[in-house]
């Protein structure tokens, strides 16, 4: 919750860490905040190494493709982590009502993870694992009640990218 101008002000500490430095991660990095950050930056030639992006779509693999293209462009084409991401039903009103089966959501990662990895503007990627309670990411939960991994846990857990 800080403004554009305190982020710009601290940002000068964080550069002198000495380390990559990943841009706040949001689930609309092209909003008016950002936008607005990422001017700051430039004006001031502060350094930002990564775009982050969060995304919690609905299991839309062009989609995603499009979004995570359009926010590589915005920013002079700095690479993307994206730090959280994964499929969501934010207007299911219980659990069973979640129009994401676990079968989609599965066969999303299996086209999104391997595309990811072939893209050398995209430097990493995390999945957002909502527990199998949550109505609206039930769907992407990588552990059951139980503490199991899922069918979508394990291909996860399993996967070898680049």
């Amino acid at each position: 919750n800080l403004s554009v101008e305190k982020a710009l002000k601290y940002w000068k500490a964080l550069e002198a860490q000495g380390v990559h430095l990943c841009s706040p991660s949001t689930v609309h990095p092209d909003n008016e905040w950002m936008r607005a950050l990422m001017k700051g930056v430039e004006k001031q030639g502060l350094r930002v190494d990564f775009i982050g992006v969060h995304d919690y779509g609905n299991g839309n693999v062009e989609a995603f493709k499009k979004k995570l293209r359009k926010i590589h462009a915005m920013y002079g084409k700095r690479p993307l982590l994206i730090t959280e991401f994964a499929v969501a039903d934010w207007y299911t009103p219980t659990i069973e009502k979640n129009r994401h089966s676990p079968e989609k959501v599965l066969k999303y990662m299996k086209e999104i993870l391997p595309w990811m990895d072939q893209q050398d503007w995209i430097v990493g990627y995390a999945w957002f694992p909502f527990g199998i309670t949550s109505k609206q990411g039930t769907s992407s939960a990588l552990f059951d009640a139980k503490g199991e991994l899922t069918k979508l846990g394990r291909f996860y857990s399993n996967y070898r990218s680049r």
